[in-house]
């Protein structure tokens, strides 16, 4: 939804449960913009149904090392190589 009472986004590049850009991304926020017209329309029956994304339980332990790292200002642990500009 945007401010614009009738005005509905849907691509992949709206927010959606999936951080990278897939075709499932796209679909899932095409469902959110048809369920937004379908609420301001005054439609009453069933939305359009939304799947959350899996989230695999075992990857929690390097997400939440990642973050630390990252607040630190430390490369990914994964990084073999800087990439970055000499002299930064």
């Amino acid at each position: 939804m945007t401010r614009i009472d009738n005005l509905f986004l849907a691509g992949e590049w709206v927010k959606t449960d999936q951080n990278v850009t897939t075709m499932e991304g796209a679909n899932e926020g095409g469902r959110q913009a048809a369920n937004g017209v379908l609420l301001a329309s005054g439609y009453s029956g069933p939305m359009v149904k939304i799947v959350g994304l899996f989230q695999a339980p075992w990857w929690v332990p390097f997400k939440a090392a990642d973050k630390i790292r990252y607040r630190h200002k430390l490369p990914n642990q994964f990084d073999i190589v800087d990439a970055r500009w000499p002299g930064r």
